[in-house]
């Protein structure tokens, strides 16, 4: 996160003020006592901060992600409403190609589904520029990749990259209060020695490998969802599984 940070010009400073932020965030939201509202005194005591601190903090004005976040549901949802819904897929249960406007088996209607509000253009340049689509000559829309990664946005690259961050720490935070049979899947492989001279292989098998298993796990995840229209009434959650490779040139560094 340092060389992220420093990479990017992002001074000490202002690291510094979002975490004594983010500490005062999390004291308000998960360490209220039953029945009373938490006072800035309570939560001085519990960050270390002053009562100064906290409230200037609490007037902080911090990044808001939501939309960010938002598109990238969005476009995540659309691809896979095409995936996985069989009025989108031919005779051999695969995504067909589609025009871009129509009321049935179209992209504006595919958008329409599971778009929520958004109109068909701008999701459809943004799935064209992360190459998960691409327009035929005839004009017809292709799914050309069945998962969503911006290719240019670097905000949305490191929005993705604190969703998968951030869901790997409540897994562990999950597992240090829970064990036996409450704990969450939390497993790596690592190999000692591996020759330098075969890691662009061994990178390009684990992520062919990765990929796979991702694309099996998404189509039974698919499975156990409710309809969009029943999630509102029904008690839902949001679950799954990451996958990623990690390589250490130099031994005690990541």
């Amino acid at each position: 996160m340092i060389r992220l940070s420093l990479k990017r010009g992002v001074s000490y400073g202002t690291i510094a003020d979002i975490v004594k932020w983010v500490f005062v965030d999390v004291a308000r939201k998960e360490f209220q006592i039953p029945g009373k509202k938490i006072s800035d005194s309570r939560i001085s005591v519990i960050t270390g901060l002053t009562r100064q601190e906290v409230k200037s903090l609490t007037e902080m004005e911090t990044l808001d992600d939501t939309k960010i976040a938002e598109k990238k549901n969005r476009a995540v949802n659309i691809i896979n409403g095409w995936k996985f819904n069989k009025d989108f897929h031919d005779a051999y249960g695969e995504p067909i190609d589609l025009p871009f406007k129509g009321k049935e088996k179209s992209f504006e209607s595919l958008v329409k589904e599971y778009g929520g509000d958004i109109t068909p253009r701008p999701i459809f340049d943004e799935l064209v520029r992360s190459e998960s689509i691409e327009q035929l000559p005839g004009g017809m829309i292709r799914l050309k990749k069945d998962f969503f990664i911006p290719k240019e946005d670097e905000t949305q690259k490191l929005s993705l990259m604190g969703s998968s961050v951030s869901a790997l720490l409540h897994t562990i935070d999950h597992n240090i209060e829970n064990s036996g049979k409450k704990d969450f899947l939390q497993l790596s492989s690592t190999s000692l020695n591996l020759p330098k001279a075969h890691s662009p292989y061994i990178r390009n098998e684990i992520k062919k490998k990765g990929i796979a298993f991702l694309q099996e796990m998404d189509a039974w995840l698919a499975s156990q969802v409710v309809e969009p229209e029943k999630a509102d009434s029904e008690e839902v959650f949001e679950g799954g599984i990451s996958v990623f490779y990690f390589e250490e040139n130099d031994r005690g560094s990541k």
